[in-house]
């Protein structure tokens, strides 16, 4: 008898597929803890998946305020609900607030303020056509179907991005 976890293995294996992933929270608020100012500190998460690191973000004093973009209507979606029933429920137990501010958007497009960040942080996608988590044309690997066009139009795109908006 095959586990499930056993099973999407294999098939991984023998349909050259792979699986997405959500960061661990509690390893963006150790990053967050380790790297950010002591307080009102700003980060830009440039692809903001599924949610790790906006609750990661939650669960750290040191963030103020957590700014996400992402291109997927589905994980937009998913982290807008999150957001707003979570952010509230942190303040309501008198742990916190945090600002949230998200966009649907790729961090090639998404042009943060001049100097308005503390950190950039995020998992992207590890190259075009490598983590495909949907099939919209606003997706990297359908933007920039070429290795060299991924990394010149998403990656270097969002790395002047993420130093234009870094203090």
């Amino acid at each position: 008898a095959f586990s499930d976890g056993g099973l999407r293995k294999i098939l991984r294996t023998f349909s050259s597929t792979q699986s997405v992933s959500n960061f661990r929270p509690t390893a963006a608020a150790a990053v967050y803890h380790r790297l950010l100012p002591e307080r009102g500190g700003v980060v830009w998460d440039m692809s903001a998946g599924f949610g790790g690191r906006l609750l990661g973000a939650l669960a750290c004093d040191r963030v103020d305020r957590y700014i996400g973009t992402d291109p997927s209507t589905h994980a937009m979606d998913g982290i807008r609900e999150m957001a707003e029933e979570l952010v509230p429920m942190a303040a309501q137990l008198g742990r916190r607030t945090l600002e949230v501010e998200l966009h649907q958007a790729g961090s090639e497009d998404f042009v943060p303020a001049r100097n308005s960040l503390d950190m950039c942080f995020s998992s992207p996608p590890f190259g075009p056509g490598h983590e495909k988590y949907s099939d919209e044309p606003t997706q990297s690997y359908k933007k920039f179907p070429t290795k060299r066009e991924w990394l010149h139009g998403f990656i270097g795109a969002t790395l002047r991005n993420c130093a234009h908006g870094l203090k």
